[in-house]
């Protein structure tokens, strides 16, 4: 789409938040609802994306604009089905399901998902079950219910970094630790990624290249974490 706007302002704060403005024009979300933002900070960096735009407007330059638009769009009005959805994470956990060969692989997997375990014991105050089996787990009632305590708790900014990243991951274990801030991009990263990135250390991806559908789905995820970092803040 072709920049079709000369100036970015902000509207004074209202209840709902500032209002973007372009041309004096509100914005509108894909979902044709007006974009209001709670934050002045967020705000700001919003209108720093919009004004860096040349002569094409490209979304995929502005990240902190498009996770605006998520929140206003998919995550307030669908909240309740989207919490459902990220509670059955709890019993298909990523961390919670291991190997005990290869040996590397096992150690892989405790390097990484180990730390996370102990910090929920630590959290949560329960001890999160492990198999290394090809049957499926059931956490306790109690973990259920704490987590979900938790999660209802959570103002909309918290949840959908929570969401998004327990989707990213494949673990609401990763998500907890990432939106509390005691673990950073970088540990989510190698967490969620663990298993592939030891096959590139195997066939020496480091010369030979990662493959270009991991690399995308990797540096997708590091974008989205580094965005829902501003939300958090």
């Amino acid at each position: 789409m072709k920049r079709f706007y000369k100036s970015v302002t902000l509207t004074n704060r209202t209840a709902e938040g500032y209002g973007l403005l372009l041309d004096n024009k509100p914005v509108q979300t894909p979902a044709r609802k007006t974009l209001f933002i709670k934050s002045y900070d967020i705000a700001q960096m919003v209108i720093k994306e919009w004004e860096s735009q040349t002569e094409n407007i490209l979304p995929l330059t502005m990240p902190v604009s498009q996770m605006a638009m998520t929140l206003t769009d998919r995550v307030i009005p669908f909240r309740g089905n989207l919490e459902s959805e990220i509670l059955g994470y709890i019993d298909t956990d990523l961390i919670c399901y291991r190997t005990d060969e290869p040996e590397h692989y096992k150690l892989i997997q405790e390097e990484k998902w180990n730390p996370f375990v102990n910090w929920f014991k630590i959290k949560f105050h329960f001890d999160l079950q492990v198999t290394y089996g090809l049957s499926p787990l059931t956490q306790s009632d109690e973990i259920h219910q704490s987590i979900k305590k938790y999660m209802t708790s959570m103002n909309h900014e918290s949840f959908m970094a929570l969401y998004i990243t327990t989707l990213g991951t494949g673990s609401i274990i990763l998500g907890l630790g990432f939106i509390e801030k005691d673990f950073s991009v970088d540990d989510i990263l190698e967490a969620a990624f663990a298993e592939e990135k030891l096959k590139d250390k195997i066939y020496l991806a480091d010369i030979y290249g990662t493959a270009p559908d991991q690399a995308r789905k990797v540096q997708t995820l590091k974008t989205e974490l580094e965005t829902l970092l501003h939300f958090i803040a």
